[in-house]
C-alpha cells in the first residue's frame, strides 16, 4: 500500500523539535523542556523526536 505524502503527515507520532515547537506554539527551547518534562523525548541515533501523544497528555494534565 502507498501513502500518499498528505496521508502520512497527518499520522505521524513522533515528531522533530521544529515541528514541536510549532505544533504547541512555543520557541524551540521551551518546547524542548516541555519534551522533557512529559518524558516525550526518544532518542534514536543521534535524532531527538518527540512523542505527540504523550506531549498531548501532558497538555491535558495541565488543566486538572
Amino acid at each position: 500500500m502507498y501513502l500518499r505524502k498528505d496521508d502520512s503527515e497527518a499520522k505521524k507520532r513522533l515528531i522533530g523539535i521544529k515541528e514541536l515547537a510549532a505544533y504547541i506554539g512555543m520557541g524551540t527551547q521551551s518546547a524542548r523542556n516541555i519534551g522533557k518534562i512529559a518524558n516525550a523525548e526518544i532518542h534514536i541515533g543521534r535524532r531527538v523526536l518527540y512523542d505527540i501523544g504523550l506531549i498531548d497528555s501532558y497538555i491535558d494534565n495541565l488543566h486538572k
